[in-house]
């Protein structure tokens, strides 16, 4: 059976608008009208619909958010951090993967426009269209740190570049006379790795870039003999999920790391803080992130804002 405010009028003999009055705990009507009205709506088993209640007035708390399919632990930290300071501010959140599709991803939208108001991205792809979707269902959406992201809707990047060529020129600062990078050739992981040799007055060697399959422990560990081959002394990896799986490779082959071979990843995954040696690395703002984010939505200040924050070297044993 379907309870509605007017079956609940029906039973106890009221208006719709007793019934609500009595429902929200406002001041009006006696007391024992309320009394009854709460009676009868619990013996029928009445649950609010509170998405329709939302949509009518405009208050929803609740925030959506929508994340890559991948299994690199920052992504998981970025949300849990957003998670949680949505919740300092009394949001709560609906979670879920970017679909394949643009038809799959609007079908989700329209599952969610009853509960959430705010849509927050962190992942996307260049050739999809978001407006046509979002604005009919009055959502407002966010992107973080999506390269494709649409330059109409606000945004939050990261600036990769300060903090890898940091890195990069520790390496330098450390005597590496062959330093080179390995991963999946992002390009933006490229752009801080030249400013360091620019900024030093140096070149790369004639092999500085050493491309892996993917992002993951194991294209790590498979780099490993490349790079020993080829004499490196110093490697920028793209994650530090690579760099550890190169650590292992270098414990099994008796390298010493430092001493032979210093390694900086990006990330700055918790578990370079506990191998040994600990893992020198790039650390994303995550949590300066969070909080400009939750204010964007707390004050409906987004609009067609575009929010650039830095990375920061992380210096550990590793260098």
């Amino acid at each position: 059976m379907n309870v509605t405010l007017k079956t609940i009028a029906e039973r106890a003999g009221v208006s719709i608008r007793t019934v609500t009055r009595a429902l929200k705990g406002e001041p009006g009507g006696h007391p024992r009208t309320g009394d009854r009205v709460r009676a009868c709506a619990d013996a029928l088993g009445y649950t609010p619909n509170l998405a329709a209640w939302h949509l009518r007035t405009r208050q929803r708390p609740t925030v959506g958010i929508v994340g890559p399919d991948s299994a690199l632990p920052v992504y998981t930290r970025k949300i849990l951090s957003l998670q949680r300071t949505l919740a300092q501010r009394g949001r709560y959140t609906l979670s879920g993967l970017l679909p394949d599709t643009p038809d799959a991803l609007s079908r989700m939208l329209r599952e969610w426009a009853g509960w959430v108001r705010h849509v927050v991205f962190f992942a996307w792809r260049a050739d999809w269209e978001i407006a046509s979707v979002a604005a009919p269902l009055g959502l407002t959406c966010y992107f973080v740190d999506c390269p494709a992201a649409p330059a109409a809707m606000p945004r939050l990047e990261i600036n990769r570049r300060a903090g890898i060529q940091a890195g990069v020129e520790a390496l330098m600062d450390a005597g590496r006379k062959k330093i080179a990078r390995a991963g999946t050739m992002l390009e933006n992981r490229a752009a801080g790795f030249r400013d360091a040799f620019r900024a030093r007055g140096r070149r790369p060697a004639r092999r500085a870039l050493y491309p892996t399959d993917g992002l993951e422990f194991a294209d790590g560990y498979r780099i490993g003999p490349a790079l020993l081959r080829d004499g490196v002394d110093g490697v920028f990896f793209d994650t530090d999920r690579l760099a550890l799986g190169f650590l292992k490779f270098a414990r099994e082959r008796g390298v010493r790391v430092p001493g032979d071979v210093a390694v900086i990843g990006f990330d700055d995954d918790p578990a370079g803080q506990y191998v040994c040696p600990a893992l020198s690395t790039v650390a994303h703002p995550i949590e300066d992130m969070s909080r400009t984010l939750a204010q964007w939505i707390e004050t409906e200040t987004g609009g067609r804002k575009r929010r650039v924050f830095p990375t920061r070297f992380v210096r550990r044993e590793s260098v």
